[in-house]
């Protein structure tokens, strides 16, 4: 799982961002175009083609020739394809072939403000301790033409026993020394969900980082839970429930395991719990409840699950009322 770089060079200043992507011929301009868009450079764009069957691929290399070869932005852009191996496998892979200085994974339906990577650049060039920069992100509608909520990442709570139940953070909002990734390790490819959840938790484990007040990303939501990369409930399941298991084994190899952090990873499984159960899934959320417990304790899991319930009952009155004066 440690990714290694396969170019003996690393070029001080240069932002490589990696995109792996699936099947997304119709929104992978977009995505492409935020990182041409961008004030900063040099940057050099790697893109990985996971076994895709449409012609993703295709409308990527024709991009290349045109848009990217007059980008005064992109020094190099590359593009790979491989088997249908998932985001993780893609996102290492895209690693290996980069040269920066800086890593920026990007997903390839979200996009960037034009001004992210020089503003997380320059926090990090003050900064030579820090490891990562986060920013504020958006989510928006399938289209990206409407704004659906604001995350305010810079006000949650920061600190490692907090991570499970709040991440502060998510694949595309962080801009990475190359260092950090080499010293945490990569994405965990045998998780197809929750992958960057685990990661980053490593890598907070790993490494400092800082919060920056800036909405820079926008992240699409889409219908239909296209945003599910398990493929089948079964591998889902598997991904999500050894992703809180492999947190809590680095926490307690790090020396940095506590009650608070257990009962933060409990939280999450409570999480796990109540999805497992809006896609009928009994059994599963059987287990992300018994592991809660386990984790949280009988009182603070009762009363987390009573805070569950009582965000679900507003939720439910609040559709309700939309419903009825509308």
């Amino acid at each position: 799982m440690m990714p290694y770089s396969e170019k003996a060079q690393i070029i001080n200043g240069m932002v490589s961002v990696v995109i792996p992507c699936f099947n997304r011929s119709k929104l992978i301009v977009e995505t492409l175009e935020s990182v041409a868009n961008q004030t900063y450079s040099p940057i050099e764009l790697i893109v990985v083609d996971d076994g895709s069957t449409d012609n993703t691929y295709d409308i990527i290399e024709k991009w290349k020739a045109g848009r990217a070869s007059h980008s005064k932005t992109i020094e190099n852009m590359r593009c790979y394809r491989q088997a249908n191996s998932g985001p993780s496998a893609a996102r290492n892979f895209g690693f290996r072939k980069s040269t920066g200085e800086f890593i920026q994974f990007l997903d390839s339906d979200d996009t960037m403000e034009p001004r992210k990577i020089e503003t997380q650049v320059r926090m990090l060039s003050e900064n030579p301790g820090i490891d990562f920069c986060v920013s504020n992100y958006v989510r928006v509608n399938a289209d990206n033409s409407r704004v659906l909520k604001k995350i305010d990442l810079n006000s949650y709570p920061h600190g490692i026993e907090n991570f499970p139940a709040q991440y502060p953070m998510n694949t595309v909002t962080p801009l990475y020394r190359r260092k950090i990734i080499e010293l945490a390790g990569g994405y965990d490819e045998q998780l197809r969900a929750g992958e960057d959840f685990e990661f980053n938790f490593r890598v907070m484990a790993y490494g400092k980082g800082v919060w920056i007040d800036s909405y820079l990303v926008r992240c699409r939501t889409h219908d239909g839970g296209e945003r599910i990369q398990a493929g089948n409930y079964t591998r889902w399941f598997d991904s999500l429930a050894m992703g809180l298991v492999k947190m809590n084994l680095t926490a307690i190899r790090k020396g940095i395991s506590s009650k608070c952090l257990e009962i933060s990873i409990g939280k999450k499984a409570m999480d796990y719990e109540a999805v497992m159960r809006r896609e009928y899934q009994p059994l599963q959320a059987d287990f992300f409840k018994r592991h809660a417990l386990s984790w949280m304790g009988f009182f603070n899991g009762s009363i987390w699950r009573l805070r569950l319930s009582i965000r679900k009952s507003k939720k439910q009155l609040t559709a309700a009322k939309t419903r009825y004066f509308h």
